[in-house]
């Protein structure tokens, strides 16, 4: 195998690794979606589209490895969902980066606080009509802030796991590198005197 396709092979590996660190972004994100789309969609009754939406949901954790054959989760059936779930992380990073290129070059901070507040409020939406008069106000609060925290906090990681591994590719692959067993450039013309 040439340098060449030794290099976009380590660059795709790099950016697999550094792309399966959102993974834990989706999953605070997606708990509060998924749980509001249970407690709403219970509220709204059989047949609603936040019930199909959560049913739908629900068996693609299945299908993900979430429950064993028995029908149980456990630590190893959520690290198989966990595993396939970061599969489909990268594919959606490298579908992004085709389409779209690079992202623009936000804070760091500015990613996280958006993730932050976006958390917020959906663990507010997703935990208030569940636990409102059987919590007091103090725990749902608590319990917000740990999940929203620790989206943002995701989210920060991986937004700097992006950026980390966009330049090592950068460092080992520059984008407008010919391939090693390309010809050489020819010499520009000389100047006219």
């Amino acid at each position: 195998m040439d340098v060449h396709w030794q290099r976009a092979l380590l660059a795709q590996l790099i950016r697999y690794v550094a792309a399966t660190q959102a993974t834990a972004a989706v999953v605070f994100h997606g708990g509060w979606m998924t749980l509001a789309l249970a407690t709403w969609g219970h509220a709204a009754g059989d047949g609603s589209t936040t019930e199909t939406v959560t049913r739908a949901l629900t068996r693609a954790f299945v299908w993900l490895g979430g429950v064993d054959a028995d029908g149980r989760g456990g630590i190893d059936s959520l690290m198989r969902a966990w595993g396939a779930l970061t599969v489909g992380v990268y594919a959606a990073d490298a579908l992004c980066r085709a389409l779209f290129g690079q992202w623009p070059r936000i804070a760091l901070w500015k990613f996280a606080a958006a993730s932050f507040a976006i958390a917020a409020g959906g663990w507010t939406l997703a935990l208030w009509p569940a636990e409102a008069g059987k919590s007091p106000a103090s725990d749902i609060a608590l319990l917000v802030g740990v999940f929203s925290t620790l989206a943002g906090a995701s989210t920060a990681w991986a937004i700097a796991a992006r950026r980390l591994g966009d330049r090592l590719v950068d460092a080992i692959a520059p984008a407008n590198a010919p391939p090693s067993n390309a010809p050489p450039p020819a010499a520009p013309p000389p100047i006219a005197q």
